[in-house]
């Protein structure tokens, strides 16, 4: 049961619709559906964001269609063979950059202009076979599929847990081998992204 003080944001526009358990992709998949063509901001329901956070987001768009914003990342890190490295070797971005290697952490929020991810994005049977637990992990590849790059903006905002949200949480089981099991399934049907851009 939803808190009393959500249900009363109906009253401001808030819609509140249900969905299927698809597990953490539900925040994007049913909206990507539904508003095809509409911009798409992802954030976490156990975070609290800060009063600019929604407008520096949006104004790091600057409404390009194949540009994906976020305020958290991780950079795409290849060994010299040209495998791809553990994700926990994936450094954390402290600054702005703009790139295709820049892999966008939900946490903090994310900015998806319409046509910027791949029409693959909305295949159930794949996603949840491929990386159940771990949607920035197909986000992220299904934007490359797209041609979208990728903007991590300036952390003007900060962002706090909500106290006791983090007792059960997708990031303790993601960042150890299970993230990686899930990056190599996607790879290996998908291909490795191109970071050239």
């Amino acid at each position: 049961m939803l808190p009393e003080a959500v249900r009363n944001l109906t009253k401001y526009g808030l819609d509140i619709r249900v969905t299927e358990d698809i597990k953490s992709f539900k925040k994007i998949v049913p909206t990507l559906k539904a508003f095809p063509n509409a911009f798409i901001v992802t954030a976490d329901d156990d975070v609290y964001y800060a009063p600019k956070w929604l407008e520096d987001l949006v104004s790091a768009s600057s409404g390009e269609t194949k540009l994906i914003t976020c305020y958290q990342a991780r950079r795409v890190q290849l060994s010299e063979d040209g495998e791809l490295l553990p994700y926990e070797m994936w450094p954390n971005l402290s600054e702005p950059e703009v790139s295709a290697a820049v892999f966008p952490i939900g946490r903090g929020g994310i900015l998806y202009p319409p046509g910027a991810l791949s029409p693959e994005v909305l295949d159930e049977d794949a996603f949840l076979e491929l990386c159940p637990g771990a949607d920035d992990v197909w986000l992220y590849w299904m934007g490359r599929r797209a041609g979208s790059i990728y903007r991590r903006i300036d952390r003007s905002n900060m962002m706090w847990d909500w106290p006791g949200s983090q007792k059960v949480a997708l990031f303790p089981g993601n960042f150890g081998d299970l993230n990686n099991q899930q990056i190599r399934a996607v790879a290996k049907r998908f291909g490795y992204p191109d970071l050239g851009r």
